[in-house]
């Protein structure tokens, strides 16, 4: 991360890191970029999600930042990326609903002290809306008032996706929204239907087999010279 914002256009932009390690079997931490000139960091820690009862798997930690700008105005944003679906995803399911579990214990607990303050979660939730662990555990809906907004359910509807499994595009990354920023009662306001899914032609596979697919950085040990398995996902807010 300090590579990258050191790195051609992003460098001179003032980016600050809040990052923290956290136990993946295979080195994968959470991460948050902000800009200095724009936010301060007044909290940041880790959240464990406890696998124990799965053989003592380990994955991400939640990464959790409190951003605060120059009006003293706050936001918290919630990094995730929830356990893979390694071994299918009907088999992992459990793993990512202890994820879930998690993560709507702070999003509840951070409503509980302070109701004013947004709360956004976001991150490769590797399940998608209608899962378990995003409709059932966290409730994240796109028409549930009383629950979490998620931004990408109605994409997700439309068939579009940020991730490609079997020639199909699947809705594995996702923006949450609690509803006092989707209802423009805190300093934040969601920009209505702007959820998108950042995709371009210098992003994707042109290799006739898995053409249109995301280009990533390495399929097996074959380097590819890509970027991700999976499209970046963003939404607009607008500050008060």
């Amino acid at each position: 991360l300090q590579d990258l914002i050191q790195t051609g256009a992003l460098k001179g932009m003032n980016y600050g890191i809040v990052h923290f390690e956290s136990p993946d079997e295979r080195s994968i931490d959470n991460a948050l970029i902000y800009k200095k000139n724009v936010f301060t960091v007044t909290a940041e820690a880790p959240y464990r999600i406890s696998l124990s009862e799965f053989n003592d798997a380990k994955t991400r930690d939640i990464v959790m930042a409190k951003l605060v700008n120059r009006k003293k105005q706050s936001l918290i944003v919630l990094v995730n990326h929830f356990p893979s679906r390694l071994g299918g995803q009907e088999a992992s399911e459990p793993k990512r609903i202890a994820a879930a579990l998690v993560l709507k214990h702070i999003i509840d607990s951070e409503a509980k002290a302070d109701a004013g303050t947004p709360v956004i979660a976001m991150g490769d939730f590797n399940d998608e809306p209608t899962n378990s662990s995003m409709d059932s555990v966290l409730q994240a809906r796109d028409n549930n008032e009383a629950g979490i907004f998620n931004a990408m359910y109605s994409l997700k509807q439309k068939g579009e996706g940020s991730h490609m499994y079997q020639k199909h595009w699947t809705m594995l990354d996702q923006i949450l929204i609690t509803q006092n920023a989707v209802n423009c009662r805190s300093p934040y306001c969601y920009v209505s239907q702007s959820a998108a899914i950042y995709k371009q032609d210098w992003m994707l596979e042109t290799d006739e087999k898995y053409k249109g697919a995301p280009l990533r950085t390495f399929a097996g040990n074959k380097y590819l010279n890509g970027y991700s398995d999976h499209l970046p996902v963003y939404i607009l807010l607008k500050q008060k």
